[in-house]
């Protein structure tokens, strides 16, 4: 789902008179998660081949204490889970300086480890490339618009 907001922005010479749109990455806290000992989807190994987290038994041991530390790095603070969003603001003109602005949020990818490194910045190009096809869309469907009577 997108998320519009609107805004009025008077502007000086600085921005050229014409739509403009910019993209951004927006890291958010997902507090819809939960804490990682909630989830049931191999976070701590397991000698249950039927598990998520199953580990042969001879790495069981080692798998748990890495397990073990990532869980007080969660605790202390040092990563948490996240929503990776593309963010597209529009500065549209409405006559001498000034401008309306828009920004238009992707829906997201969430419940990411925010130290995910690499792949967040794989999930962002994904949302960017959804957002841009979205907003082409919408363009379309606006200038399909019939003029007002």
């Amino acid at each position: 789902m997108l998320q519009v907001q609107q805004f009025r922005n008077i502007d000086s010479d600085k921005r050229p008179q014409v739509v403009s749109v910019e993209f951004s990455r927006v890291l958010q806290a997902d507090d819809t998660t939960g804490h990682p000992e909630e989830q049931d989807a191999g976070f701590w190994p397991s000698q249950d081949p039927d598990a998520a987290g199953y580990v042969e038994p001879e790495n069981f041991e080692s798998e748990m204490r890495k397990a073990k530390a990532r869980m007080r790095a969660f605790n202390h603070g040092n990563w948490y889970y996240c929503g990776v969003v593309c963010r597209a603001t529009v500065h549209v003109p409405i006559g001498g300086n000034s401008f309306t602005v828009y920004t238009i949020d992707s829906a997201g990818l969430w419940g990411i480890e925010s130290d995910a490194g690499d792949y967040l910045d794989e999930v962002y190009r994904e949302e960017e490339s959804n957002l841009r096809s979205q907003l082409r869309d919408m363009g379309a469907a606006f200038l399909a618009l019939p003029e007002k009577p």
